[in-house]
């Protein structure tokens, strides 16, 4: 038996049991224990690993960006939802299809990175050193380019889809502590330009608020900025989404610079409003050449 029909019996044994003990949908005690037991563990794994994707000798399985989020958060996601096939969970609104494609192409990469260190190794082993990465690179047919050595150019794509993992698996905890913990009585308010304050957070008066001014993209990080609020779940998806329409000539323009300025000189929450642009991808949109040397390592 494969590796694959074995996981796919074991999801759907445990599948199985979840709906057994209560069919009353999403979110039944049997889900809800195990959200709960399991949304704790990632962020003691991510203290003591640094607390970052972009570690210079990154641990795949348990670091941050590693293969143990994927597994957690699909995990979640089946009891929660009671599902066998993680398409459902695009059909049901709870993950895009982007981000569906995404966090399976992050873990087939790390998967066959992992595996060629155990290969490499001839046991298990999870930190790849500098010394394995150069290895890998080699193994994978990595080779030179202007100004990048094979191994940064492996390196640069392995950050890359770390950090697709860390920021999807970010906004999937995000949206189960909303599930086990829901605020009954959440009150709107409008701020002006299509954004409303949603308790602590900022949040979209819609989901056309970025496509009818996409400017809004960088006064939205202003805004939660001034009083180091964090944006909704859906304010967060639809930045990630809808970053393209951050065009060369409103990159150009007048107001966005000016926008981008306030941002630099307020007072306080500079590091915290860039770090969160970054995390969405509006910073490297914005910036094209941040962009570039995003996962860049040693060249």
């Amino acid at each position: 038996m494969s590796i694959k029909s074995l996981y796919r019996r074991v999801v759907g044994f445990v599948v199985d049991r979840f709906r057994a003990r209560d069919r009353r949908g999403p979110g039944t005690r049997a889900g809800h224990g195990v959200v709960e037991t399991d949304r704790r563990p990632p962020q003691e794994r991510h203290a003591r690993g640094g607390g970052t994707a972009f570690l210079m000798e990154p641990d795949i399985k348990e670091g941050k960006g590693g293969l143990r989020d994927v597994q957690g958060i699909f995990w979640m996601a089946k009891a929660w939802y009671a599902v066998e096939r993680l398409d459902s969970l695009v059909n049901m609104g709870v993950m895009t299809a982007r981000e569906l494609k995404q966090l399976r192409a992050a873990r087939n990469f790390l998967w066959r990175c992992r595996t060629g260190l155990h290969l490499a190794a001839g046991r298990a082993m999870d930190r790849m050193g500098f010394e394995q990465q150069a290895d890998l690179a080699t193994r994978f047919g990595y080779t030179d380019q202007p100004g990048q050595y094979a191994v940064d150019v492996f390196m640069k794509q392995y950050f890359r889809h770390a950090g697709r993992i860390s920021r999807i698996t970010h906004l999937m905890e995000m949206h189960f502590e909303e599930q086990l913990h829901p605020k009954r009585f959440v009150r709107r308010k409008a701020i002006g330009d299509g954004l409303v304050l949603e308790g602590d957070r900022v949040g979209l008066r819609d989901t056309r608020v970025f496509e009818e001014n996409p400017l809004r993209l960088l006064r939205i990080f202003h805004v939660a900025q001034v009083d180091h609020r964090h944006l909704s779940s859906q304010a967060l998806r639809l930045a990630r989404e809808q970053v393209t329409l951050l065009t060369p000539r409103l990159r150009n323009s007048a107001e966005a610079s000016a926008l981008f300025l306030q941002i630099l000189r307020s007072p306080r929450n500079v590091a915290w409003a860039l770090r969160e642009m970054n995390v969405t991808g509006v910073l490297g949109r914005f910036i094209p050449d941040f962009r570039r040397i995003v996962g860049q390592g040693r060249s």
